[in-house]
């Protein structure tokens, strides 16, 4: 017999030594002495798990609530914001409504106020239609300020209760003007181009023109007072003509900024 098979024999035999003693019960001090070295292990073990998924439960929630949160803040920011933009808007009405309030203290003109309900922005007409008509004394003609004396156009069409402005701006709309500081009777006209410039034409060459300058209406147009403010020349126009020059004029509103608007109501003789 080689020491292999010793070997084999010795492994079996006490194979067989480790389960009689433990069926006859020799070892369960054994099993008792291990279970009282790991138990506080095992526990240890057990409570740290349960503490962890608590954590990441409470993690998970903690990050939900503040998802939720963050969430609410930002809907109260944007209210907050779209309530200052109100408030903007409201507060830019009603220094257009004082100043066109106060406009008949430098004319004989009455003033009527009105809102600004329907806005045409097209590339073929420039205009607006406003919250007064013939039952308030308007018509064709008339002019329509904005402000302390902007010139925004004309009453172009009377309803009963409402009334179509044509701007400025409009390609079919002629406005007789003058330069600042010049005398009334020195007459050009502006007009509207392509719905985004105004030009001031017929200005006579011997007159000097220089980028600044303001440009008003002159009086000499029937239901319009002298003296309304048109724009600002921008820079000369090129011109081959002999007689008269022409200069851009920048446009003194802003179509999508338009509320309110007053006409300008001549005195009866």
């Amino acid at each position: 017999m080689n020491i292999k098979a010793n070997k084999i024999l010795i492994a079996l035999a006490l194979f067989g030594i480790f389960l009689i003693s433990y069926h006859l019960g020799f070892l369960k001090f054994v099993d008792r002495f291990f279970s009282l070295i790991f138990a506080p292990t095992n526990a240890e073990i057990i409570k740290l798990s349960s503490q962890t998924n608590r954590y990441l439960l409470n993690a998970n929630l903690s990050k939900s609530d503040l998802q939720q949160r963050v969430g609410e803040l930002q809907n109260e920011v944007n209210n907050l914001r779209a309530r200052i933009l109100e408030i903007e808007s409201v507060e830019k009405e009603n220094i257009e409504l004082r100043a066109l309030l106060n406009f008949p203290k430098q004319t004989a003109y009455r003033v009527v106020v009105a809102n600004i309900i329907y806005k045409n922005n097209s590339a073929l007409q420039k205009t607006v239609v406003i919250s007064k008509g013939a039952k308030n004394g308007l018509k064709s003609g008339q002019a329509v300020i904005s402000g302390t004396g902007i010139l925004l156009g004309k009453v172009e069409t009377v309803g009963m209760y409402q009334s179509i402005v044509k701007l400025s701006i409009d390609d079919n709309t002629n406005i007789l003007a003058t330069l600042e500081g010049l005398e009334h009777n020195i007459a050009g006209v502006l007009n509207g181009r392509q719905g985004t410039s105004l030009v001031l034409n017929l200005i006579p060459r011997n007159i000097d023109i220089i980028p600044g300058q303001k440009v008003l209406t002159n009086g000499l147009q029937e239901n319009i007072p002298a003296d309304l403010y048109l724009g600002r020349v921008i820079k000369l126009q090129e011109s081959d003509n002999e007689i008269f020059n022409s200069a851009l004029v920048e446009v003194p509103y802003i179509i999508e900024d338009l509320t309110v608007a007053a006409v300008l109501i001549a005195p009866e003789n």
